[in-house]
């Protein structure tokens, strides 16, 4: 099977990044080959609730130039909770 973006170019890679809202930092979650069997993530240890994450999802060519990508419509929390 072979993944494109809708042009000429394979895609080679897949990348899951996460922004937890507040300032433009977008934090790697996961980094997958399209030939991989994997498709799972971990959400990222937080020490507060966040409550205005977003999910972006970039493809990458062989190079790991961008060619897509594509953000989350709507906000989602993500609860703290002390461990015990």
């Amino acid at each position: 099977m072979v993944c494109t973006d809708g042009a000429k170019y394979p895609v080679k890679q897949s990348e899951i990044v996460l922004h937890e809202g507040g300032g433009s930092l977008w934090i790697p979650i996961v980094s997958l080959d399209v030939d991989a069997d994997q498709d799972g993530w971990t959400v990222p240890a937080i020490h507060a609730t966040r409550n205005r994450c977003r999910v972006k999802i970039l493809l990458k060519d062989k190079r790991a130039h961008v060619m897509v990508s594509d953000v989350n419509d709507d906000f989602f929390p993500i609860l703290f909770s002390a461990p015990q």
